[in-house]
């Protein structure tokens, strides 16, 4: 939308352009000399005016905000177990997985604002935040710090951080979705957390330009931000925030390796013996994470998260691997193979040699760049005290349009 307004301002500045050039007066014509210099001038105007135009035309479009979102849909097929009775219940459903518009914009060198709505299943604003750079006036554009205000994602784990319109894998793993805010963890009434989300204030930038292969860039990243705690759209219960940051060392473009961490506590409603209580909840995590990025062939991320809820104790990992088939069509044609493996404890101090299991392969392709399809198949299984107790068998299959 953004694109077809500046293109209509353009061809307004053309006609009008075109008037004002026809109208030079053209009396001494019937001279060479005289004719070459007035066409010489002629150009010169034409250029200085459309220089003009153009530099008003972009002044005016950085005010026009971007409206772009993604709209996801799939197919889900699984096939548990054996039940103790002998019988295999499959089940098989269409998915309404995403459907976001997302408004954002740069109105000044040192604003930017985010806007994102989510439309599937249930009506709710993802994001609103804004951010400030007050250095960007300087001369050389400085990252060193900036501002972030409003409610977004909580800056723990990278995994966390993906959309669908960029996930490898179309589902987080489960030990994202279980300690980052992705649904109901151990503590209680942590519906709004879904999605990751929070309001808060935050501070983050980049520092220490080093060069690799002759060309710079950031070694250093971090965040660090402070949350009500009580999740997205909902505000804060009591006076007490929450803390989470990460820090994060480039020491090549590709290589990224750093940690992440969240501190805080929640006070929610448990309910024990048919009465109900309100207590105050501890809710800790903390995370170490890979990442190598070609840009060209190769994707790896890996990580490993724990976490202590209410003097519980639950940790996960996972491993994932891409390989791009065809690079150098990144967004025409593409086709890239995953493969990803990941485990999460429950509650270790209770069940000890109790595990989640999940292993996953798939194809990516993008045919287009605003067209993005998933195919993944996935075998979860849970170990109780190294013995296997079924595999659940599942496949998917996803169609994500970008807009």
């Amino acid at each position: 939308m953004k694109r077809f307004l500046s293109l209509l301002m353009t061809l307004c500045a053309l006609i009008t352009l075109s008037a004002q050039t026809t109208s030079i007066p053209n009396s001494e014509t019937d001279r060479p000399e005289r004719s070459a210099v007035k066409h010489s001038m002629e150009e010169d105007y034409t250029e200085g005016l459309l220089s003009k135009v153009m530099a008003r035309i972009e002044a005016k479009s950085r005010y026009i905000p971007t409206i772009n979102g993604a709209i996801q849909v799939g197919y889900l097929f699984e096939a548990p177990p054996v039940t103790v009775e002998g019988e295999k219940q499959f089940s098989n459903s269409f998915t309404f997985n995403t459907a976001r518009l997302n408004i954002k914009g740069n109105p000044l060198d040192w604003l930017q604002y985010n806007l994102q709505v989510e439309f599937a299943n249930k009506v709710r604003v993802l994001d609103f935040n804004v951010n400030f750079h007050p250095l960007a006036h300087l001369p050389v554009k400085s990252q060193y710090i900036n501002f972030w205000i409003g409610q977004g994602k909580v800056p723990i784990t990278m995994e966390s951080q993906l959309g669908p319109a960029v996930f490898e894998a179309i589902n987080y793993s489960p030990v994202i979705s279980a300690l980052c805010g992705y649904k109901q963890d151990l503590t209680p009434e942590l519906t709004n957390m879904a999605g990751g989300r929070d309001m808060g204030v935050a501070v983050y930038g980049y520092a220490l330009k080093v060069e690799w292969g002759g060309k710079p860039h950031d070694f250093f990243e971090y965040k660090l931000g402070v949350y009500n705690g009580t999740g997205m759209n909902c505000l804060d219960k009591d006076i007490m925030k929450d803390v989470s940051g990460w820090v994060y060392l480039h020491p090549t473009p590709a290589l990224t390796v750093g940690g992440s961490f969240y501190v805080g506590a929640y006070k929610g409603k448990l309910t024990m013996n048919g009465t109900d209580t309100m207590l105050t909840t501890r809710r800790d995590r903390w995370a170490a994470s890979f990442r190598y990025d070609d840009k060209a062939h190769w994707l790896a991320r890996a990580e490993y998260v724990g976490g202590r809820t209410h003097g519980q104790f639950s940790d996960g990992w996972y491993a994932m691997l891409q390989y791009t088939i065809n690079p150098n069509r990144r967004t025409l044609n593409q086709w890239a193979v995953v493969a990803k493996y990941d485990a999460y404890r429950y509650n270790c101090k209770r069940l000890p040699d109790y595990c989640n299991h999940r292993a996953l392969a798939g194809i990516n392709y993008r045919p287009v760049p605003w067209l993005y399809i998933q195919a993944i198949y996935i075998a979860q299984f849970n170990c109780d005290r190294h013995q296997l107790r079924g595999i659940n068998h599942s496949a998917q299959l996803t169609a994500c349009l970008i807009y």
